[in-house]
């Protein structure tokens, strides 16, 4: 009997996230800009991969970051096919607001309001997924805390 180390909720959540992504037209991943490769999850990769999606991958909370470092990550990940990256502080409703903006290059075919752009927010915890869609939402629908939800 082999021992397998993954719980069922992310069995659930992984199976959930792609049939989603049949339907979506870009991915926004977003990592904590102080530590990208750490707040990756390769499975957001692998998915991507498997729907042929574009990715907007989200530097959040950069003005927490070193700039330099950040610069180097964004140059990196802007080399990757189907990924766009850009540092921002979703914190910010300016910031914030730009997402939707910077996807519509990612699925040109979504430029109507007949067909309107659908972004899958992803990342791991406290990376700032709540704060973006509520800020996108203009109002409170996701709960914002330091613990993982």
């Amino acid at each position: 009997m082999s021992i397998q180390w993954f719980p069922g909720h992310m069995n659930a959540a992984r199976k959930e996230a792609a049939k989603t992504m049949e339907v979506i037209d870009v991915i926004v991943e977003l990592l904590d800009a102080r530590i990208p490769n750490a707040s990756s999850n390769p499975l957001i990769q692998e998915l991507r991969l498997a729907r042929q999606r574009p990715s907007l991958k989200v530097l959040n909370k950069a003005d927490l970051a070193d700039p330099a470092v950040t610069r180097a990550w964004l140059d990196l990940y802007n080399q990757q096919p189907g990924v766009s990256a850009v540092a921002l502080s979703c914190s910010h409703a300016a910031d914030a607001a730009k997402v939707p903006q910077l996807c519509q290059p990612l699925a040109p075919h979504r430029h109507s309001s007949a067909k309107p752009l659908r972004m899958l927010i992803m990342g791991i915890p406290n990376v700032g997924k709540s704060t973006l869609m509520n800020r996108l939402l203009k109002r409170r629908v996701a709960r914002v805390g330091d613990e993982p939800a």
